[in-house]
């Protein structure tokens, strides 16, 4: 691992070349960007699963990862207890009951968790062992040592150490920037060189071109729309930054080989007059298209180390050009990435002759040639529709092109109307988006020193404009001046609606809180409950926190305030020095956060953070299961719904999964009262091996209607194991009404199986033993296969609970019950009575007896001495 991940080695001096040559036919950089991120998760997780941020709370262990370890750091030895016994319940640990579980304080040691391959040392006895990872989905920690070390989430379910969370997440952020910079070491990386730039995405303005293929056919005419948008958005976004590219490339294609084209600029905005000019034309009476052509003449224009997107909706017709274009595409190291619309090729005919043709009865593409050639130049394929294309953009823009644009301000104007808005230092270029009016000649901007930017026509240096449309209009303009600014519209033609976004390096992030009832904070999921009071905490990024205070906003998506409240920056949970945090109960409406605070020179920032909220009146929540599911066999995903309204709630739920079966119904109804809960299951079955994991989604939505109001997600790693499952198949006997006197007389019989395969079981165990309880275990040294187990006893003892476990920590149970809880309690205390009984009369026999020995020792010593006095 060592050899593999210690990257700053040899990684940063390696060119492109030499890079090519060690892995030959590789290209791109995801495979050394894999290893850091293997790499960094380690060194991430190392600080929440250890005792290292016990022993050591503010330094970083600069030797991790190192071939020249200063070995300093002791390990426990295997047979070195680490911890000792806690209550490991999970209201105690909210209230800290782990906290001193660790015994050793000198020597670095991990918790054991169950479901891995190596399983925890069973004790030799007493109160201590080795530790445990923790957490509810983990089985080892009832075992001793009991309770857990893990730092893993803020959150007493699953981290015994949630109190030092932060403490490690600290840490973690420390060692993660030691990894890249090396502060103490002669060998410090070359954080400017183009290897690094490509590995880390921190790609600056270089000599590569932006490269646009796209099929102008006449089945495209509805794809090119959506594809001029979205192009027209990304190439708007980066005109005026670093980030944008050299050169410009845009190539259509068509059949017969006359309608190619191609057309090439440094000039952001010619692009976008020339994208906005595509015109569908040719595509013929047949399906497949001259696509490699247009990707030939793309690469040959583009500079080096380009990329190369390609739109189609059809299959090609010129594959006999495939190795050359791969070839001259991998020698000048351009990416080739194809985006497939579906295919319209049983429309061709009618779509020519009308144009307004619906395309309903599309069939996916599939082209194995268009996957080849991807994959030999490092790019991807991906299948998308009108809906999804601008995703597809998103991702290969911050692949390429990376953009560390920001929301700076949105806001709606009424007719006429002047209004001010904040540009603040830390913004490289702002642009921005007006929408609504026809007339945007009269709308224009003005800088703090009264420089006036037009929207229609002007010759003020450095600045682009483009017209989406008629009423939709766009002003980039570079290295603005810090102050306030001013938005000036002269027309009273309807609303205008404003967007101001820009190129900073200043953002923030939030995080919606709750609170256990022993005041434990957790990250909320799903969508926010009307009512609920949250905790909501603030991240801010490439911006020291001043004390100059801080608001939160919640605003509409017309830019209006809902609430608005002060930020404090002192929390118990946290001790990130970058982090505001605030309450809230949840509001009804849907809204986003908009941040604003000052710098050190008292200017004003604004960010606009655009991840919705939606707060909703039900509450799901996922029951906690096992990650793995085995192959072929069944397995319950349970979850619970909540309805915290004062109305019955008629819902819905279902489920999807990524792979594999759903043996259940996939849509449940239920009728939700008000303040009350219900809990239901779907069952899914893993049946194909090739996929390793299952993704699964349930979402709950009204039953009259599809919108959407939870939508939660899990993961199952499929496996050939399974882990033991016990069922009581029969049971035999009641113990009602039974009392101390006849509970010998009555009798109870049960017989349980235990499912398992791909592991052995390694203990079978009742809760409750002695001579009211009988027990008989079938074959315990299967590999896999069925265990009976016989269970009899007596009512003296109603209640037992069998526990089998097996060799990877994985533990099943099976309760057996003959009697209410009420009578259970009853006849549990009985045995405590006989027996306190018992000992009340042993004691007095002892009593007794002693008194005895002391009357006849006596006895003897009176008469001893009256035979000495009658001698003399």
């Amino acid at each position: 691992m060592e050899k593999k991940l210690k990257l700053d080695i040899f990684i940063w001096s390696l060119s492109v070349k030499e890079l090519r040559k060690k892995h030959q036919g590789y290209t791109g950089f995801g495979h050394y960007k894999a290893w850091i991120g293997q790499y960094l998760y380690t060194l991430q997780s190392f600080y929440s699963n250890t005792n290292w941020v016990e022993m050591h709370e503010r330094e970083i262990n600069r030797d991790l990862g190192k071939f020249n370890r200063s070995d300093k750091i002791e390990f426990a030895g295997f047979l070195t207890p680490t911890c000792i016994n806690k209550d490991y319940r999970i209201d105690s640990i909210g209230r800290r009951s782990c906290e001193n579980n660790i015994i050793v304080t000198d020597k670095l040691t991990s918790g054991y968790r169950s479901g891995q391959d190596i399983q925890k040392p069973v004790s030799s006895g007493g109160i201590t062992g080795k530790c445990s990872h923790g957490g509810e989905l983990d089985t080892s920690r009832t075992r001793t040592a009991t309770c857990g070390i893990n730092k893993d989430t803020i959150s007493p379910r699953f981290s015994p150490h949630w109190f030092l969370h932060y403490s490690a997440a600290s840490l973690a952020i420390s060692a993660t920037e030691d990894f890249f910079l090396q502060k103490d070491s002669t060998s410090q990386l070359n954080t400017e060189s183009l290897i690094f730039q490509n590995i880390l995405g921190l790609k600056v303005k270089t000599g590569s071109s932006l490269a646009f293929v796209i099929d102008k056919s006449t089945s495209m005419r509805e794809e090119i729309k959506e594809v001029t948008k979205w192009t027209v958005d990304k190439v708007s976004s980066v005109i005026g930054t670093p980030m944008e590219p050299a050169n410009y490339v845009l190539v259509t294609f068509s059949d017969p080989i006359q309608y190619t084209s191609a057309f090439v600029t440094k000039d952001g905005n010619e692009m976008v007059n020339k994208l906005q000019s595509i015109i569908v034309k040719g595509g013929g009476t047949d399906c497949p298209e001259l696509t490699f052509s247009g990707l030939r003449k793309a690469v040959e224009l583009s500079m080096e180390g380009s990329t190369v997107i390609c739109f189609t909706d059809d299959k090609s017709k010129d594959d006999h050009l495939k190795e050359e274009v791969t070839t001259s595409a991998n020698s000048k190291n351009i990416t080739l990435t194809f985006v497939t619309f579906k295919s319209a090729c049983s429309l061709r005919k009618r779509s020519i002759q009308n144009y307004d043709t619906p395309k309903t009865t599309k069939r996916g593409v599939s082209s194995p040639v268009f996957e080849e050639v991807a994959r030999a130049t490092g790019g991807r394929v991906y299948s998308v529709s009108l809906k999804t294309v601008g995703n597809v953009l998103d991702e290969e823009f911050m692949a390429n092109f990376p953009s560390s644009e920001v929301s700076v301000d949105f806001f709606q104007l009424n007719s006429s109307k002047a209004v001010f808005f904040y540009v603040d230092k830390n913004l490289l270029s702002f642009r921005v988006a007006i929408t609504g009016k026809k007339d945007a000649d009269e709308v224009y901007i003005t800088s703090p020193s009264d420089e006036r930017f037009p929207f229609i026509d002007g010759n003020t240096k450095g600045t682009s404009r483009i017209m989406l449309s008629e009423n939709q209009h766009i002003l980039i303009i570079p290295k603005p001046l810090a102050g306030r600014w001013e938005l000036v519209s002269n027309h009273g033609n309807g609303d205008l609606v404003v967007n101001i976004t820009g190129q900073s390096a200043f953002d923030f992030s939030f995080s919606l809180m709750e609170q256990t009832k022993d005041g434990n904070m957790y990250e909320s999921v799903g969508n926010p409950v009307v009512g609920q009071n949250y905790t909501i905490i603030v991240t801010v990024f490439g911006q020291n926190v001043t004390d100059k205070g801080a608001t939160l906003k919640l605003i509409n998506f017309k830019g209006h305030k809902i609430r608005e409240f002060s930020l404090d920056k002192k929390a118990d949970f946290t001790n990130m020095s970058n982090q505001y945090f605030t309450s809230l109960t949840m509001v009804r409406k849907k809204f986003v956060f908009q941040f604003i605070t000052q710098d050190d020179s008292g200017n004003t920032l604004k960010r606009i953070n655009w991840m919705s909220i939606t707060p909703v009146n039900v509450k799901l929540h996922l029951i906690p299961i096992y990650d793995m599911v085995t192959y072929g066999v069944e397995k319950n995903i349970s979850f619970r719904i909540s309805n915290p309204s004062n109305v019955v709630l008629n819902l819905e739920s279902n489920i999807q999964i990524s792979s594999g079966n759903i043996v259940s119904s996939a849509t449940r109804h239920h009728a939700v009262n008000p303040g009350s809960e219900i809990e239901d299951y779907f069952t899914i079955r893993a049946d194909i091996l090739s996929s390793d994991i299952i993704i699964y989604y349930i979402q709950v939505n009204p039953s009259e209607s599809r919108e959407i109001l939870q939508s939660l997600s899990g993961r199952l790693q499929v496996t050939i194991i399974q882990h033991p499952i016990c069922h009581v198949v029969f049971k035999e006997g009641s113990c009602q009404n039974v009392t101390r006197s006849n509970c010998n007389k009555r009798k109870w019989f049960a017989i349980t199986e235990t499912m398992f395969s791909g592991t052995r079981i390694s203990s079978v165990t009742l809760a409750k033993t002695g001579p009211h309880t009988n027990m008989t275990i079938g074959d315990i040294k299967a590999f896999n296969g069925q265990l009976q187990i016989n269970i009899s006893g007596t009512c003296c003892e109603s209640y037992n609970r069998l526990e089998i476990l097996d060799t990877d920590g994985y533990l099943a149970k099976c309760h057996l019950l003959f009697s209410s809880e009420v009578q259970l309690h009853i006849e549990n205390n009985v045995k405590e009575q006989e027996s306190n009984i018992v000992a009340i009369v042993c004691i007095s026999l002892g009593v007794l007896l002693v008194f005895i020995l002391i009357t006849i020792a006596l006895v003897k010593f009176i008469e001893y001495r009256r035979k000495t006095f009658l001698v003399n």
